[in-house]
């Protein structure tokens, strides 16, 4: 880069490179997130589910 010094343009590379570093990783922690929000949902909604359907074998 013409005007800049070798320096500065590799500290601009570095910030780069760890910034999109940084966004892949919170990218890879809210898809985690997600995934677990996702299964503990469907977790309690089979156990619901199951409890319910003890609860009318039980009234018969």
């Amino acid at each position: 880069m013409p005007g800049v010094s070798r320096e500065s343009s590799r500290l601009l590379l570095k910030e780069i490179v760890l910034g999109q570093t940084m966004c892949v990783d919170l990218s890879v922690a809210i898809e985690i997130v997600a995934e677990v929000s996702l299964a503990r949902f469907w977790l309690r909604f089979t156990l619901v589910t199951i409890s319910e359907e003890i609860s009318d074998l039980m009234l018969l």
